[in-house]
């Protein structure tokens, strides 16, 4: 996907409703379809820096481990 074009799309999920942990579903989600599994785990470990109780953002973080190939590190 070009630049300008993944900015754009990048900007207007950040326009949604965001989650209890403040993060959009919407880009979440994409991240994991376009397998940007260390920006999912970066994003949800700066989340678990402020909330660290928060289900939602521990249960991403466990699917993009799951999703990359590392269970071991999903189980943590």
């Amino acid at each position: 996907m070009p630049a300008d074009r993944q900015f754009f799309s990048r900007t207007v999920l950040l326009l949604e409703p965001k989650t209890p942990a403040g993060t959009p579903p919407a880009i979440v989600d994409a991240m994991l379809a376009l397998r940007r599994y260390d920006e999912v785990r970066a994003e949800m470990l700066a989340l678990l820096r402020t909330d660290p109780e928060e289900p939602t953002v521990h249960r991403i973080l466990g699917e993009s481990y799951l999703r990359s190939g590392a269970p071991e590190k999903a189980k943590e």
